[in-house]
């Protein structure tokens, strides 16, 4: 999630200029499937996969900790807290929405990790071209 906001972020750095049109009408098939919790929950890691890497291509680098970012451990406990509570409480809307925030924050550290696994296959890569 997140591929047309990064397309049009990158076609701007190269001089493209792009623009929104407010009467366009989209239109997505939404098949049952999801329609499920176990499916959106997936598509939430997706989310929140997407937004990191935007957030680093805006600019952003906090504090890492083995590539990820060291406030996203700290918000990960703070839900899963939260998910026991809503689940010892029987709040289900509580649960659902823990559940989303957790797995959004999921998808971030997932993507930390990407970025910083393709960085150090850069770095690698360009100390071989140093050492050849």
């Amino acid at each position: 999630m997140g591929s047309e906001t990064e397309l049009v972020l990158r076609l701007s750095c190269q001089g493209h200029k792009s623009w929104h049109v407010h009467g366009a009408v989209v239109e997505h098939f939404i098949r049952e499937k999801q329609l499920k919790k176990s499916w959106v929950m997936q598509r939430v890691v997706r989310y929140g996969r997407g937004r990191y890497r935007l957030s680093v291509l805006a600019g952003e680098s906090p504090k890492l900790f083995m590539g990820v970012p060291q406030y996203l451990f700290f918000d990960l406990f703070k839900k899963a807290v939260r998910i026991v509570l809503a689940l010892m409480l029987f709040r289900p809307e509580a649960m659902f929405r823990s559940r989303w925030r957790f797995n959004y924050l999921r998808g971030q550290v997932i993507e930390a990790r990407n970025l910083a696994r393709e960085r150090s296959a850069q770095t690698q890569s360009a100390c071989d071209e140093v050492v050849h």
